[in-house]
């Protein structure tokens, strides 16, 4: 009998062992085929405003996606390994050698990854054309999607798994050759230690955490680079994360065996002794769980926070039916303009009146270097009077000092990661930036960095710019206004291509499916991150029921009840999962907080919303874990 006809009649014989294993990737299969045939979709490439957006997200993703799913497969394949190490070492006491066995084994996982590849890509075809129908949905896209098998996606995604695959049986017979097998046979019943406390590295743990979320949170908006607080963030969180896991962890561990109102109270004697002493193999693994958690939300938090901000900032993009520019105390222009409104058959609702100054001529205190070649100076108090007239209240009390301003930003800016300005000196005076707001003042109709200053100083700068008169219209029936605008476009008083009609079907520009984009592709990537940090964890424990179903066993022996030994594991397992999803949360609400302040606008709901779908499923892999755990220490199923 040959290596070949040994390993697929342990696929067979132990496939209730592979299910989880062949399920997650075939997972990844899916997946990976399905962002593919996003990239190489007829419908959508036809499309030609999206089709750089399609093609550049989807090939971002696309990598990211790639390095998560080696690192998945690697960790997944280790912890395979782990759970076949009894099988192994029967193996080893039947005399068969170690490259023998390792060969088996490196078969036995090529055997699974070729299934899983095959069944993963019947599966994508299959449920592509759903995945397209979702991906239009939310992007709100006109796109009609019809059944297109993608053979370039079919091909690549074969091929790419087929490698990884490959490397990996190779990894895994190199692992098993170097193994002693007879220690591996007898791994579940050795025993093991709790490690000594390192009590520098827990401190520092949290010294090195708290100093990432020092640098994220001025990561933006300080006098520090943006790019180098990030990198120095994600660093220190990383090994601040780990750290936490392999030495603070076990302090508090520790801290609650010695607490005997704590310890003897039910069945915390059994769960915590259990978790200090496996805390030095399960710490790598808990922080990992940790670290996807804080990616898996702050992925669909940022991506669904940029959508929520969109459709909410909406007024600030769109506050007129109509706007243009024109010379200052131009009535005529205006009333030709009023005379064709009437004329429509519909009611002019509000009409607002800005002059503003255009400055060509300006130096940049401070900020990021920009390329705008223009900016726009208006008066504190035309300021408070539209804003009035749109409905804002937050603008009434604000107030300025001689040479101070308000920056309002660029309206269809949704995130900048550019440090503002402090200040702009024009006629050789400075003008500090003293606060930065967004409003619905001139919408997307006047598209640039809008300066605020007080009424004198206004008059003063207007001596050496021109001055324009901006006109906001709102009208009855905004719906359908394309005939309407095609009129107004031949008014000759209205400054070349300053009219903007955002309700006229001609000329709706909208961020909308480009938004819809991202907060698909993130969404859909932390899905990816959700599941495969509950198969990691769910690998973890599985791998490890059969050294706790012997210690179950003896207690049993000894008069612990079934009932008592379900709440035992419950705890167990509940207390490893949810300390990294804690720690994960409080990491993302680090992460969004930053983004918050760059949309500058409040998300806590899509980021509390992003928390609860995320810890909803989690609590499902949880709770599947410990029943699959429990039914194999207690009724001797073969987990």
């Amino acid at each position: 009998m040959n290596s070949f006809s040994v390993a697929y009649k342990n696929i067979k014989r132990n496939i209730k062992s592979y299910v989880l294993y062949i399920i997650a990737m075939m997972f990844s299969v899916i997946v990976y085929y399905n962002f593919l045939s996003i990239k190489y979709n007829k419908q959508l490439l036809e499309v030609q405003s999206l089709n750089m957006y399609v093609k550049s997200i989807a090939n971002a993703v696309i990598i990211l996606l790639l390095l998560f799913l080696v690192f998945f497969i690697w960790f997944s394949n280790s912890l395979f390994l782990k759970q076949m190490k009894k099988e192994i070492g029967i193996y080893a006491f039947m005399g068969i050698s170690n490259s023998e066995v390792a060969s088996m084994f490196a078969i036995e996982i090529f055997f699974i990854g070729v299934l899983s590849i095959a069944l993963g890509l019947f599966l994508g075809v299959l449920f592509s054309k759903l995945f397209m129908m979702l991906l239009v949905k939310v992007s709100i896209l006109n796109v009609k999607i019809k059944f297109d098998l993608s053979f370039k996606a079919l091909i690549e995604a074969a091929a790419t798994f087929l490698v990884l695959f490959i490397i990996t049986s190779i990894k895994g017979y190199i692992d098993v050759v170097r193994s002693k097998l007879i220690e591996l046979f007898n791994a579940s019943k050795r025993e093991e230690e709790v490690p000594k406390v390192n009590y520098f590295k827990a401190i520092l743990s949290v010294i090195l955490i708290g100093t990432a979320y020092y640098f994220m949170y001025n990561a933006y908006g300080g006098n520090l680079d943006f790019y180098s607080c990030v990198l120095i963030s994600i660093v220190a969180v990383i090994v601040g994360t780990y750290w936490l896991f392999s030495s603070f962890y076990l302090m508090l561990m520790k801290h609650f065996i010695k607490r005997k109102s704590i310890l003897y109270n039910g069945v915390n004697i059994v769960s915590f002794s259990n978790i200090a002493f496996k805390i030095k193999s399960e710490y790598k693994v808990l922080a990992t769980v940790a670290l996807l958690v804080t990616a898996a939300i702050t992925a669909f938090g940022t991506s669904y926070s940029i959508r929520y901000f969109v459709q909410s900032s909406n007024k600030i993009q769109k506050p007129y039916t109509f706007s243009y520019i024109t010379a200052v105390n131009d009535n005529k222009t205006n009333k030709e303009v009023s005379t064709i409104i009437n004329q429509d058959n519909r009611k002019t609702l509000l009409n607002q009146n800005i002059n503003f100054i255009l400055v060509d001529k300006f130096i940049r205190v401070g900020g990021n270097s920009s390329k705008e070649n223009e900016i726009v100076v208006i008066k504190l108090s035309d300021l408070k009077k539209a804003s009035t007239n749109l409905g804002i209240k937050d603008a009434k009390d604000l107030e300025l000092s001689t040479k101070d301003s308000i920056l309002i930003d660029i309206p269809n800016t949704i995130i900048s990661l550019g440090k503002k300005p402090k200040g702009f000196e024009i006629n050789n005076i400075n003008y500090t930036v003293d606060k930065e707001i967004k409003t619905p003042l001139f919408g997307v109709g006047l598209s640039a960095f809008t300066l605020v200053v007080k009424d004198e100083d206004y008059n003063t700068i207007k001596d050496n710019f021109k001055e324009y008169n901006f006109r906001g219209l709102r009208v009855s029936k905004p719906e359908d206004t394309l005939a309407l605008a095609n009129k107004l476009t031949k008014v000759k008083g209205i400054l070349d291509k300053s009219l903007y009609a955002p309700y006229a079907k001609a000329q709706k520009q909208s961020v909308l499916p480009l938004t819809g984009l991202v907060y698909f592709f993130g969404g859909f990537l932390s899905f990816v991150f959700i599941i495969a940090t509950g198969s990691i964890i769910c690998f973890k424990f599985l791998s490890e029921s059969n050294t706790d179903k012997y210690k179950y066993e003896m207690l049993g022996k000894i008069g612990m009840t079934e009932s008592e030994i379900t709440k035992a594991v419950f705890k167990q397992v509940g207390i490893s999962y949810i300390f990294p999803l804690v720690v994960g949360i409080i990491h993302s609400c680090s992460a969004i907080s930053v983004l918050s302040k760059m949309l500058k606008y409040n998300i806590i709901f899509p980021a509390v919303i992003s928390i609860i779908i995320f810890s909803l499923i989690y609590g499902l892999f949880f709770i599947g874990t410990t029943r699959i755990i429990v039914k194999h220490v207690l009724y001797n199923d073969k987990a």
